[in-house]
Parts: structure tokens; sequence; C-alpha cells
């Protein structure tokens, strides 16, 4: 399996080059901010530069927020998020960028939630839609959402998925918001089939939703690993977390490679699988593939 790095704030003019490759990242999916925050043409020097030393970047995330939301309350506001997502859509276009992540609703208190937003929401990614086919552009992939929002739950965007009849509507798989609702990862991968256009591979406490870098959080990621290696996804795995505990990109993406392919050493502790982490650098330890000897963080994760 392939992994992509989220960058939120990426910004090749400061090093960013150079710490990519020597952490062997080969996929980034830059943040919201980026072509919100940028003129097309910087956009697309940018990504080019990235692709020039054979890093790929498939996908990107949409903005997003109370400003930029499809299912807002407000008819002028769902307006513009279309218009403001449908820019974006052209954007992508012209640095070739095939997948762009959406969201389908903002965080609203329960109290004002009128029961209309997932309608709203099919309106809104059907316009969008609808410019990325006439320009051939990305796949919206629509993101399941966190306890909090309207459309928090896998079912809703697997609907707007399935009632937008449109090739350019695909759904993302978020492990963390996924595991905030109780809800299996592996059903949910099997539930999105031929819709799964990205994932983002997070983990957190179970209480917030607060990005670590698996497997360091509270998720049982033993129904996922196993749908993964039965069915493992066409396109790079998007690790949306920052390396854990001041550990490089590298050291990451050793680890989580790691656990999808069940190589993370375990003990029996009265019944219960547990991973073994080391005493010294905190790092969980994994087996190589081939001679499977033991590694952890130490001596730069090589030890």
């Amino acid at each position: 399996m392939k992994f992509a790095i989220c960058i939120w704030d990426m910004d090749v003019s400061v090093g960013l080059l150079d710490s990519l490759l020597a952490d062997g990242v080969e996929f980034v999916e830059p943040g919201f901010s980026f072509f919100d925050m940028r003129p097309t043409a910087k956009a697309v020097s940018e990504l080019a530069e990235l692709r020039s030393v054979g890093i790929a970047v498939r996908s990107a995330h949409a903005p997003f927020g109370s400003d930029v939301n499809i299912s807002s309350l407000e008819a002028a506001v769902r307006t513009a998020a279309v218009d403001a997502l449908s820019a974006t859509v052209e954007k992508a276009v012209e640095a070739d960028v095939g997948v762009l992540v959406v969201h389908p609703d903002h965080r609203v208190s329960p109290s004002l939630a009128t029961g209309d937003e997932l309608r709203w929401a099919m309106d809104g990614i059907a316009a969008i839609a609808e410019v990325s086919e006439r320009l051939d552009g990305p796949i919206l992939a629509v993101e399941n959402m966190p306890p909090g929002h309207p459309l928090s739950g896998f079912s809703d965007v697997m609907k707007i998925a399935g009632e937008v009849d449109s090739p350019k509507v695909g759904v993302c798989l978020d492990t963390g918001h996924a595991f905030l609702r109780g809800e299996s990862l592996g059903e949910c991968y099997r539930a999105a089939g031929e819709k799964l256009a990205n994932i983002h591979f997070h983990d957190n406490d179970g209480v917030w939703d607060k990005h670590i870098q698996p497997p360091y959080g509270a998720t049982d990621w033993r129904d996922f690993v196993d749908v993964l290696t039965d069915s493992p996804p066409p396109f790079p795995i998007s690790v949306e977390a920052p390396p854990f505990a001041g550990g490089t990109r590298r050291q990451m993406l050793y680890e989580v490679s790691a656990l999808l392919s069940s190589r993370l050493v375990q003990v029996d502790a009265r019944g219960r699988k547990a991973f073994c982490r080391c005493v010294e650098c905190g790092g969980v330890v994994w087996t190589d593939d081939d001679t499977g000897a033991m590694h952890c963080r130490c001596s730069d994760g090589f030890c």
C-alpha cells in the first residue's frame, strides 16, 4: 500500500521539498488553504515543482468552514459556497489534481439543525459536480464528518454519492470521524465500494477529533486491516496526522505501513492483543518483511 502525507500549510518555498525527499515521501495531499489562499498560477507552479522531483499530488482538500458550507441554514451562504467550491474545481483542473475532498456541512448546534442539511448538501454537490463534469475535472470525495455535524454518519455521505448521479462524485472515508461515531471502519470501507475515492487515515482517543498518528490512539484497527488486506485501495491512503511524539515523516510511514500490513509486534495480555512499544524511543515495534528482524524509532528507526 502507498501513503500520501497531508500537509495543511504546504509551501514549497521553505525547504519542504528537501524534507519530503529526505523522508521518502512519494505522495502529498495539500490542505484546504492551498487553493483558497493562492493565485491559480502559483498553485500550479508549486505542484509542478513537487512533481518535478517525483512527488505526486493526486488529491487536495477543498476549502471548508462556516462561510464555505453547502448545507448552511442561510441560502446566501450555500450559494456562495457552491461558487467557491466550483472555482476550486477550476483551479484543480489547471493544477491536474484528480480528487478534491469536500465537506458536506459545518459544525452546528443540534438545536439549530433543520433536517434539510442532507437535501441542501445533495443540491450543492450536484451543482459542483456539474462544473467538474463539464471541465473533465476532479472527483468530489465527500467526507464523513465527526459528531456535532448534521451529516456526521458515513451513511449520509453514501446517500449523497448514491443520489447525485455523477461520475464525479465519490466518498472520502475519514477513519477518525467514523471511530468517534462508533462505526466499523471495515464495514464503512466495504459499503463504499466503487464510490471510495479517498481515505483520511488518522486516530484519536475516542472523545475528540485529535488527528493522532495511527496506531497511537484508541482505535481498534483489526477489521480495517483485514478488509484492506483482502482488497487494498487502488490509490494512496492519506495520513491526516503529524508524526507521533516528534517523530519524522519517514518513521511515520514505516509505522503506518507496518500497522496495515500486520507487521506490528504484538503480545498476548490475558487473552487480548497489545502492540509492543520500545521503552527507549516510545515507538511501536515492527518486523521486517524479509528477515523478520524487529525495528523501532531508535537509531533513526532502523535498529
